[in-house]
């Protein structure tokens, strides 16, 4: 559920660009948080949209405007929150009200009826499933059935707009979309895909597979098989980790479990499954390094500079206290990788690093966010936000 981007370093000035979006499930909102000072500078009701108002994740443009996936679909959809030119305020002094004046919209991307139905005659109908941004103000939004039956596609968004630009087939019937990763510039979408087999069991010769996917034609301009049955389950853009010995600006970051997901929860449980986190080349899809993690991950965030990475880890349901935080040392390897660790309640699923340094764990059952200083690598304590925080998202700048 969490939608991590790459933090730029610089400092708030209230303009926005230290903006947090915090999805908000039983208020129906989307909280604007000011990451300088952590207070909510604005709400944008998603009410009006009943049930489908329940935001479970966020992608957000470098202007403000924001896509919205909900928790319960009906159809592909996503709300749009989209800045009001007409009363946006063009002084930086302006009051926070003002500059958060936004509207809300209901956009279907849907083109026609392509429900599938199962072998027992039951339809699933597709759905807006996972999404990611560019830093030129597109969403890029999954839209698959729930069997993974049908070819699943990417709906490139507009978000100034809200215009459909255009629908990319990506993958074959059979194949989910995981993991998606658009590149700032909007030149380049990384995909990782999971083919269920015919049972969704984990028969010999199951994958998962990488892509790296031009946004505009949809043409496949790389290509990575994973070994055996990996799977890879989020995707990042950072600096290269230290060492990695290559001349590009950016790595692309990625979660992997081995062996991938099943459809039957039974064969999923019996399974002795490991992960990793992989940083790779995002043109040629070559591996630079690896490092073994020590247990189930979520989600996760690298710092600016490629040294630090931050994950968020532990069973769903397990105690009270069952999930983590864990900061590793990206130059380092074996005991020496984990160098901090902090324990979460239940009900943490999704976070967010700010430009401005801090990161943000959104506590759904708690009614808060718990906040991290990277700089410092030191926790900050916890921020009280009624509404059940489900999701967060950074503004890019």
């Amino acid at each position: 559920m969490g939608a991590c981007a790459a933090p730029i370093p610089g400092t708030g000035t209230g303009d926005g660009r230290s903006e947090v979006y915090v999805g908000l499930g039983r208020a129906r909102e989307v909280a604007i948080l000011d990451a300088v000072s952590d207070r909510v500078q604005g709400r944008i009701s998603l009410g009006a949209f009943g049930d489908q108002g329940a935001p479970a994740q966020i992608a957000v443009g470098p202007s403000g405007n924001a896509a919205v996936i909900p928790l319960v679909s009906r159809a592909p959809a996503v709300a749009l929150i989209q800045q009001d030119e007409e009363k946006k305020a063009p002084q930086a002094s302006a009051t926070p009200a003002a500059r958060n004046t936004r509207r809300t919209s209901w956009l279907s991307l849907s083109h026609g009826a392509r429900a599938t139905a199962t072998r027992t005659g039951v339809p699933l109908p597709e759905a807006a499933q996972r999404m990611s941004a560019d830093a030129r103000g597109n969403a890029y939004v999954v839209i698959a059935d729930g069997g993974a039956l049908s070819t699943p596609e990417v709906a490139v968004v507009e978000l100034r707009t809200g215009q459909v630009r255009r629908r990319l087939a990506v993958g074959r019937p059979g194949e989910a979309i995981l993991a998606l990763q658009a590149d700032p510039a909007g030149e380049r979408l990384c995909v990782a895909l999971w083919d269920w087999g015919e049972s969704g069991l984990l028969p010999p010769g199951q994958q998962g597979q990488l892509l790296a996917v031009d946004p505009r034609s949809g043409a496949v301009l790389g290509r990575a098989d994973l070994p055996g049955a990996m799977a890879v389950l989020d995707l990042a853009l950072s600096a290269p980790p230290p060492g990695a010995g290559t001349t590009g600006d950016a790595a692309l970051y990625a979660v992997t479990v081995t062996p991938g997901p099943a459809r039957e929860e039974h064969m999923y449980l019996a399974q002795d499954r490991r992960y990793a986190l992989v940083a790779l080349d995002p043109e040629q899809l070559n591996v630079l390094a690896t490092w073994q993690l020590d247990a189930p991950t979520s989600t996760f965030a690298v710092t600016g500079d490629g040294t630090r990475a931050y994950l968020l880890s532990g069973p769903s349901a397990s105690g009270p206290w069952s999930r983590a935080l864990a900061c590793l040392d990206l130059s380092s390897s074996g005991s020496s990788l984990y160098v901090r660790h902090w324990r979460l309640p239940d009900g943490c699923f999704s976070m967010t690093l700010s430009p401005v340094g801090k990161l943000y764990v959104a506590d759904a059952l708690g009614d808060r966010l718990w906040r991290f200083d990277v700089r410092r690598n030191a926790m900050l304590g916890d921020l009280p936000l009624p509404g059940a925080p489900l999701t967060l998202a950074s503004r890019p700048t």
